[in-house]
């Protein structure tokens, strides 16, 4: 079965021609797309995006509100464009400096567990923890999750013994680093 073009949304001719562009280049290119989201489903578009990373002799500029699109990116940098009425500034956010990113976030109405993943980590002994917490927490105690996400360790053995502060550091390195809320190890004996 055969569709025409016209009888498709506008969304697919847009990415043929974006596709079009990234593909039949012989000399690298600055492609700029702006919203991509506005004429793509959200997953046709997070597709888009992972296309476009197999190219990368191309230098991309993507104007977006999406926090699923920043993510499916991971951006080499993203800027901030404020415009007061006058005139446009441009901001770089640094991924190291926590205030910016959740300003950007605030910016553009999503939270960190949208963009980065998760707001909480709750770190568990193993994996049928892993998959009885989320069930324990929603259906019987009634606490959404909203944002936590439940992850075994690695083994249990190792959080014992002579290197057992290493490893509780690299875990909460793991669930802090600049991007995430707290995190809670959970151990059952």
């Amino acid at each position: 079965m055969t569709l025409a073009l016209s009888a498709c949304g506008t969304g697919l001719s847009q990415v043929i021609a974006i596709l079009y562009v990234i593909i039949t280049s012989v000399i690298p290119r600055t492609i700029i797309i702006d919203e991509p989201q506005s004429f793509l489903h959200p997953g046709a578009a997070k597709k888009l995006i992972e296309i476009l990373k197999e190219f990368p002799q191309h230098q991309y500029f993507i104007a977006t509100h999406s926090p699923m699109l920043i993510t499916a990116a991971y951006p080499s940098n993203i800027i901030k464009v404020v415009h007061d009425g006058i005139e446009s500034e441009a901001y770089v956010i640094k991924p190291e400096q926590i205030e910016e990113q959740l300003e950007i976030l605030d910016e553009v109405g999503t939270s960190l567990s949208d963009v980065f993943g998760a707001d909480n980590i709750l770190w568990v002994e193993g994996q049928t923890e892993e998959k009885c917490f989320p069930l324990i927490l929603e259906k019987v105690a009634k606490k959404p999750l909203r944002g936590t996400f439940i992850i075994r360790v690695q083994t249990t053995g190792e959080l014992e013994g002579k290197n057992s502060k290493l490893i509780f550091d690299i875990y909460e390195r793991l669930s802090g680093g600049n991007f995430l809320g707290s995190s809670v190890l959970v151990m059952l004996n």
